[in-house]
């Protein structure tokens, strides 16, 4: 069974592999598909790539399985994230459903509050899934219910910016991470500490945070506390466009958001990871 690994993919459709230690560990064309940067994530014992209007599916070994249409709904290429035992793709003011087959399952409207398209702008949060924007989290249930909003109360809350690590969320903005609890309380923030935060570019990799950017990534402790950087090895790491495969656990998806994860909800990386909650982004 694979280890955790982290795939950056950016231009040539050649996704670049590490281990959680930032070793190189070589590259995986995209075999008859389209590895897309920044439009990639985690679904089940799949990899999906996002790419004009159509879903282009690996195995986590990297070979190509075949291709999903948007089926009467649409693919929104860096908008899409799982919700429970869903797909969601968000755009227009509306989220389009799928199951993990990619079979159309319907839509739900915003329901009183914002479905916001765009790179990240959506996350599942434990039982919900909130859509950030303007500095408001927009809160829904599972079956696309409003249940009202947070503002930022005393922190900044950066839409396509906001990740699940362990049990708080973090908003990455300004050299600087905004940490709020589950009910969207302010808890404080965390200054880069020697290194960089990256917004928009979070990914939770074990038990560290990996800003990266500028070709290295930047490591820190669920704490906040640097811990120093990696550099791209061989390969390259693509700012926005890393996520997780963690092939330590049997297969099923939990809401992260983690992880997008995304995944990227696809645009940033989202981190998503099977069977258990790893705090990072669904994408």
């Amino acid at each position: 069974m694979m280890e955790l690994e982290v795939w950056s993919s950016g231009t040539g459709g050649t996704v670049y592999r590490y281990d959680a230690r930032g070793n190189y560990l070589g590259t995986y064309g995209n075999g008859g598909g389209l590895f897309d940067g920044g439009n990639m994530f985690v679904v089940g014992d799949e990899v999906w790539s996002t790419v004009n209007g159509t879903v282009y599916r690996y195995d986590t070994s990297g070979n190509y399985l075949g291709r999903y249409s948007s089926g009467g709904g649409l693919f929104f290429g860096g908008n899409m994230f799982v919700a429970g035992d869903e797909v969601w793709s968000a755009g227009n003011g509306t989220v389009y459903r799928y199951d993990m087959t990619g079979h159309y399952l319907g839509t739900y409207s915003s329901g009183g509050g914002l479905f916001f398209g765009g790179s990240g702008a959506m996350l599942a949060v434990g039982d919900e899934v909130w859509s950030v924007g303007n500095g408001t989290v927009y809160r829904y249930d599972m079956t696309g219910h409003y249940l009202g909003t947070y503002n930022n109360g005393g922190g900044l809350l950066f839409g396509r910016s906001m990740f699940v690590v362990g049990d708080e969320i973090w908003s990455a903005g300004n050299n600087t991470v905004y940490r709020y609890d589950m009910t969207g309380h302010y808890l404080g923030s965390y200054s880069s500490g020697g290194g960089l935060l990256f917004e928009r570019s979070l990914l939770v990799v074990g038990d560290e945070v990996w800003s990266y950017g500028n070709n290295t990534v930047y490591r820190y402790d669920m704490t906040g506390h640097y811990l120093g950087t990696y550099s791209s090895g061989s390969g390259l790491f693509y700012n926005r466009q890393m996520l997780v495969i963690d092939g330590r656990t049997p297969t099923v998806i939990v809401p992260e958001p983690a992880s997008l994860s995304l995944l990227v909800c696809g645009g940033v990386l989202f981190c998503l990871r099977r069977r258990r909650k790893c705090g990072g982004i669904i994408r």
